[in-house]
């Protein structure tokens, strides 16, 4: 029977053993690592697999640090050029860059704080330099100056910047309604100078349609009075032909009695009531009195000398 003082040695022995061989091997995940320390000191990083270190109390070993890509969003208020109060909605993605985990590690006790301090400061910087409108156009160029910005500050914390969103400037609520009032005057404004030249166009055409349309009535009213005189003077020489003792006042005084009768006429198929002045009636009688006794002379004196 064996020595019950052997026994508990080796007993304790054994579990010395799996002591010794639980904290010196270790498995470290895909995509971490793991902080080693000797005696407080930093010692190695190990990296995702089958790891050995020395046992407990010896070295030990931190909480995984995640190489994984994080996003951390910020919303940073601002104020413009013009005075306006706009909140900026940032994202940032980075991760920690594998061959400075120890800087990583040891560094920045809050990397998060340090980064949104840094996007706090640049995005101040380079809105305060442009107008609010400015904002949704130069979205890039902010992105870009953050970007840069955070890539020199934190590389040397083991932090690399991979990207940098800035999303569309949310104005306040009291911006945003002196922005609508500003844009619908502003439209307002091209409404009724559209509205203006329209009726200016519309202006310009009708006077130039009344200008041809005066043109042509001229025109023809010239042309009227053109033929008119020609048809006199085809009038008058006839006349004057068949009736040679007749005048040219008595020719003239005739054609105008003429003239007068067929207006008569004319007017005469319409409705209503035409009133006739005495003075032309009592000439038109003179006329035609004048024209018959003429008429009736050179009858004569063409008869005297048959």
């Amino acid at each position: 029977m064996d020595d019950p003082i052997s026994i508990l040695f080796n007993a304790t022995l054994f579990i010395f053993a799996v002591f010794l061989i639980w904290t010196s091997f270790f498995v470290v995940k895909q995509k971490t690592a793991v902080v080693v320390e000797f005696l407080g000191k930093f010692s190695f990083v190990a990296k995702a697999g089958l790891n050995f270190k020395l046992p407990l109390p010896l070295m030990i070993r931190t909480d995984p640090i995640s190489l994984q890509l994080h996003q951390m969003k910020e919303e940073v208020s601002v104020k413009t050029k013009d005075n306006a109060f706009v909140t900026f909605p940032i994202s940032v993605q980075y991760k920690v860059i594998e061959s400075r985990i120890r800087e990583a590690y040891y560094e920045l006790s809050s990397p998060v704080q340090q980064i949104s301090s840094y996007v706090l400061n640049v995005v101040r910087t380079e809105t305060a330099m442009l107008a609010m409108d400015e904002l949704y156009t130069k979205k890039e160029e902010i992105a870009s100056a953050v970007k840069l910005e955070l890539r020199a500050k934190m590389a040397r914390f083991g932090f690399e910047i991979v990207t940098v969103l800035v999303d569309e400037p949310m104005p306040s609520k009291e911006v945003r309604m002196a922005y609508n009032r500003v844009i619908a005057a502003e439209r307002e404004r091209e409404s009724a100078v559209n509205e203006a030249e329209a009726i200016r166009i519309l202006k310009i055409g009708e006077a130039k349609a009344q200008a041809e349309s005066l043109e042509l009535t001229a025109n023809a009213y010239v042309k009227q009075r053109q033929i008119y005189a020609q048809g006199a003077k085809e009038s008058m020489e006839a006349l004057s032909v068949a009736l040679p003792t007749l005048s040219a006042q008595e020719v003239l005084q005739y054609l105008a009695d003429m003239d007068h009768r067929d207006m008569l006429r004319e007017a005469s198929k319409g409705p209503g009531t035409i009133l006739i002045p005495q003075t032309n009636t009592s000439n038109l009688s003179e006329s035609i009195a004048l024209l018959e006794s003429k008429s009736q002379t050179t009858d004569l004196n063409l008869r005297e000398m048959a």
